[in-house]
């Protein structure tokens, strides 16, 4: 339904097929639907599910470590409708709010940036897109990253690829809880 209802809303606002605000527009709805059905997905019930999604939302507030305080003092003052606290992000772990927030900015960086595996492996056939008769888009086809991540076979490509499969082998004996477990 939202592939759908995005290919309509492209095609009244004269987007097409490409460019770079639908690339990146498509790119953030994709991310958004995928996080929100992460939620329902993994919750116990659909009361719990709207719960979290509540607060993500930050319906209930915004909680910040109390270094953001002074830099976000102007938000405070000339926004009161914003619900911001600083007494902290992750109480309930050993985490600093500022290394939480590192860490979230520092993965949605990789996200963005780095290229997926069907870019990776662009230059190989046969790839899913060939077999559909269509053109491979590259999002970033061009970008530096893209261009210096693309697979390329070689000794050093086959060892490390060899040490990970034998990291992965050897940790199929550890015990570890099915993700699934509730379904």
């Amino acid at each position: 339904m939202i592939n759908h209802s995005w290919r309509e809303l492209k095609a009244r606002l004269g987007w097409g097929e490409g460019g770079h605000l639908s690339k990146l527009g498509a790119g953030t709805l994709t991310f958004l639907a995928v996080v929100v059905a992460w939620v329902f997905f993994r919750a116990d019930s659909f009361s719990t599910a709207q719960a979290i999604l509540t607060g993500m939302a930050g319906v209930n507030g915004v909680a910040l470590p109390p270094s953001f305080e002074a830099k976000l003092a102007f938000v405070v003052t000339h926004i009161p409708q914003i619900s911001l606290s600083f007494n902290g992000l992750v109480s309930a772990s050993n985490i600093s709010g500022s290394s939480a927030i590192t860490s979230i900015a520092l993965g949605l960086v990789l996200v963005w940036i780095f290229p997926n595996v069907r870019q990776m492996m662009r230059n190989y056939k046969p790839t899913w897109e060939d077999m559909a008769g269509r053109a491979t888009p590259a999002l970033l086809s061009e970008g530096l990253i893209i261009n210096l991540l693309t697979w390329k076979p070689s000794r050093t490509n086959a060892w490390v690829m060899s040490a990970i499969f034998i990291a992965c082998v050897l940790s199929l004996t550890k015990v570890s809880e099915f993700l699934y477990f509730q379904f």
